[in-house]
């Protein structure tokens, strides 16, 4: 019998996906300094959203397959101590001086909102540029947080998993483009119910047999995020219709990339570009309001790119080593000690050592690669 705790189900640690965020994060860095006229960096949002989903699934699936069943408390326990403690420090500075900064925007609403991960239907309903409007990504992905656990097992559940998945990615493109015409690119870009598919398309990666793509597959993929993010398309049909979906399926072709030895999985793994990848959520976090500062100020798009961003980067790297990991190991070890206490731990286990760069990615150094089928639903 199988004594080991669904919570401590773990995948194991590739640099190669910390990469991925890295392009990401670039991506969206390059967007927020004012570039976004001459194209769609936008995108690398959509990007994160299938690397979530398909992390997430993957651990999901796995607990289902090892236990029978999801410890939702501890799922989401692990949730809140990855998200929370850098998120309300952000919130926090811009929310002190905000009254002084920008005294016209109504920043403790919108912190408030923030803070509940509202704020992606808030924006949709009423959009107003403010220095926490990048906000509405992080309530998309907590909103899938919560449901997804939920729904997952009923899934799993189903004759074909994977044709599911299918669907619902086909439903969800198709609800965007009805949206889109109907209500016009704000209400539609910001809502967690017209933003779902690239977590969906992450979902469904995580429940098929990975094998490895075709040579050069992520040279393609990559030229391909490329030119879907080249090209002027904020406000545009394009945008959500096109350049979307097509970065949505490159950010799934380079997952499978980084499951298997190729130039492209070990360019991704580079050690520096791994590490801008685990730091990618505290410069997410940072950098918008820094950048919305800076426009407002009247910098130029070269000095908010390389002065933002690397402020952004320092903070971030300042965050990750002091706060993040410290916290983490912590309230694991919490964590590991409540689920002992519930009878679900063994003692030993809870001298598992957290707060290693696996945990920025949310799994350990087991091993993927030997688990990868171990997540398949039993057929």
């Amino acid at each position: 019998m199988d004594t080991k705790p669904p919570h401590e189900v773990r995948l194991g640690y590739l640099p190669a996906l910390d990469g991925i965020r890295a392009i990401a994060i670039a991506m969206v860095l390059v967007f927020h300094s004012g570039f976004h006229p001459t194209g769609g960096g936008y995108l690398g949002v959509d990007v994160f959203f299938v690397l979530s989903g398909f992390l997430i699934t993957k651990l999901l699936a796995s607990e289902m397959a090892q236990h029978g069943r999801l410890d939702l408390a501890s799922f989401y326990g692990r949730r809140a101590l990855r998200l929370y403690p850098p998120f309300l420090i952000v919130l926090a500075c811009v929310t002190l001086p905000g009254h002084i900064l920008w005294p016209d925007i109504p920043i403790w609403r919108d912190a408030a909102l923030a803070g509940l991960y509202l704020s992606d239907y808030a924006q949709a309903l009423h959009y107003v540029p403010s220095p926490l409007t990048y906000t509405w990504s992080l309530a998309v992905e907590e909103h899938f947080y919560v449901l997804w656990p939920l729904a997952l097992p009923f899934v799993l559940r189903s004759r074909n998993p994977v044709r599911v998945m299918l669907m619902l990615y086909l439903v969800a493109f198709m609800w965007r483009l009805l949206n889109l015409s109907a209500l016009g690119w704000y209400p539609t870009y910001f809502r967690f119910d017209t933003r779902a598919s690239g977590i969906i398309l992450g979902c469904m990666l995580a429940l098929m047999p990975t094998q490895a793509p075709p040579k050069y597959a992520g040279v393609l993929a990559l030229v391909l995020l490329l030119f879907a993010a080249a090209p002027p398309s904020w406000g545009l049909m394009y945008g959500l219709g096109l350049a979307a979906p097509v970065a949505e399926v490159a950010a799934a072709i380079l997952v499978l990339c980084a499951f298997h030895s190729s130039h492209e999985s070990r360019l991704l793994a580079w050690a520096p570009l791994a590490y801008l990848g685990r730091l990618s959520y505290g410069i997410y976090l940072w950098h918008a309001p820094l950048m919305f500062w800076m426009r407002e100020r009247g910098f130029s798009r070269p000095a908010i790119l390389i002065g933002g961003g690397a402020l952004a980067v320092a903070l971030a790297a300042l965050s990750y080593h002091l706060i993040d990991r410290p916290v983490r190991t912590k309230g694991r070890a919490a964590l590991a000690r409540w689920a002992q206490w519930r009878g679900r731990l063994p003692a030993a286990a809870t001298e598992r050592k957290a707060g290693s760069p696996a945990d920025a990615q949310g799994n350990s150094a087991a091993g993927m690669r030997a688990r990868i089928e171990a997540a398949r639903p039993a057929r």
